[in-house]
């Protein structure tokens, strides 16, 4: 039985409900991470947003897609992170460490180092994202033990 448009359109926003209660970081498990993706991607495709990769050696501009490494912490596991696309909030030039500092909408507060570190590494994440069946999105995946 297939559901009504109603009751398509009372899930849906029953979804985008739950997603704008907070911050995806407390959400601790992997189907609601899943089901966070899904919502944003629905979100996505309702509103016709578009997302592309950046494909340049130049920073990325706000707005692309960048490829965001995962990261694994011995010592404290709560900053554990998924890497994956990540959409660029920000892009800063810092005097201090001479390079561009990139925030993603995925780890907000968190700058990656574009010239220094991320740069160098595009090629080789997106081969390492051909292997998932979708493209994973970056997300926090916590350790609390």
């Amino acid at each position: 039985m297939q559901p009504t448009q109603k009751q398509t359109d009372q899930l849906l926003q029953a979804a985008f409900d739950w997603k704008n209660q907070g911050s995806r970081s407390k959400w601790r498990t992997k189907a609601s991470h899943a089901l966070w993706d899904a919502v944003d991607e629905i979100q996505r495709q309702l509103t016709g947003e578009k997302r592309p990769i950046w494909d340049s050696a130049d920073p990325p501009k706000p707005g692309y897609n960048i490829y965001i490494p995962d990261q694994w912490y011995m010592d404290h596991g709560e900053d554990d992170f998924c890497g994956g696309l990540g959409h660029v909030l920000k892009v800063e030039w810092s005097k201090r460490y001479n390079t561009h500092v990139i925030e993603i909408e995925e780890r907000p507060n968190h700058g990656y180092f574009w010239e220094n570190y991320l740069r160098g590494q595009q090629k080789r994440l997106k081969e390492e994202c051909k292997d998932f069946a979708t493209i994973r999105r970056a997300h926090t995946c916590p350790d609390r033990r």
